[in-house]
C-alpha cells in the first residue's frame, strides 16, 4: 500500500508540474514606456473637445508582449481613445476604439485594454490616439524637458513642432512567457526518470 501511494504522489506531482509550464503563461503586467515627467513650471495644455482635434502620441514597445493597460493625464471631460498598431495617421482598423470621461480636475486614468488583446512584437510602433466629441475632455503635454525618444506627437496628421512635446502616458505590458515545447518536454522527461527511481528505491526497501 505503502509503495502505491508513494508511485500514485510521484505521479501526480510530475502530471501538475508538466501542465503547469505547458499550459500558456501569464505574466503580471509590467510598465514599459514612460513619459510622465511633469515638473514643468507650467505644463501646457492641448485640447480635444470637438471633431477638429486629433492628437497621436508614437510609442515604440521596449519588449515584446501584450498591451494590457494605459495610463494618460486628463482633466474632466469625454472623448474617443484609440490604438492603432503602425506608425501615424495610418488608416486601417484601429486595435482598439473607446470612449474615456476624465474624472473631476487632472489626474491619472487608466484604460484597461486586456479585453483587446493587443500583441506587440520587441520595438513595435503604435499609437496612442485622443480625439474630441465634443466633450470638453484636456489632457497635457510636457515641454522644457527630454522629448520621449521612442515616438513624436501628432496634431491633425503633421507633427506637432512645439519642442520637447509629448503625450503624458504610461504604458503597461505582459510579457511572453509561453515555455517553448522542447524544454517542457526535456523537464517532463526527466522528472518521470525521477519517479521511476524513487519508486523503484522504495521496492528495493520493501523486499529487503
Amino acid at each position: 500500500m505503502d509503495e502505491m501511494k508513494a508511485i500514485m504522489i510521484v505521479i501526480i506531482t510530475t502530471l501538475t508540474v508538466i501542465l503547469f509550464l505547458g499550459r500558456e503563461g501569464k505574466a503580471f503586467p509590467i510598465e514599459d514606456q514612460v513619459n510622465d515627467d511633469r515638473t514643468t513650471t507650467t505644463p501646457t495644455i492641448f485640447n480635444a473637445d470637438g471633431v477638429s482635434h486629433n492628437w497621436q502620441q508614437g510609442v515604440t514597445t521596449g519588449i515584446a508582449g501584450v498591451l494590457v493597460s494605459i495610463d494618460l493625464f486628463l482633466e474632466e471631460g469625454t472623448t474617443s481613445l484609440y490604438i492603432n498598431k503602425g506608425a501615424p495617421w495610418e488608416t486601417d482598423k484601429d486595435e482598439y476604439n473607446g470612449i474615456i470621461t476624465g474624472d473631476a480636475g487632472w489626474g491619472w486614468q487608466t484604460i484597461d485594454l486586456t479585453a483587446s488583446n493587443i500583441s506587440l512584437a520587441l520595438n513595435e510602433t503604435f499609437v496612442i490616439g485622443i480625439k474630441g466629441i465634443g466633450g470638453g475632455l484636456r489632457s497635457e503635454y510636457n515641454t522644457n524637458v527630454p522629448e520621449y525618444a521612442g515616438g513624436s506627437l501628432y496634431y491633425n496628421g503633421n507633427p506637432w513642432l512645439v519642442s520637447n512635446s509629448d503625450m503624458l502616458f504610461r504604458t503597461f505590458m505582459e510579457p511572453n512567457s509561453v515555455p517553448e515545447p522542447t524544454t517542457v518536454t526535456l523537464l517532463g522527461i526527466g522528472l518521470v526518470g525521477l519517479a521511476a527511481a524513487i519508486v523503484r528505491r522504495r521496492l528495493k526497501k520493501t523486499r529487503f
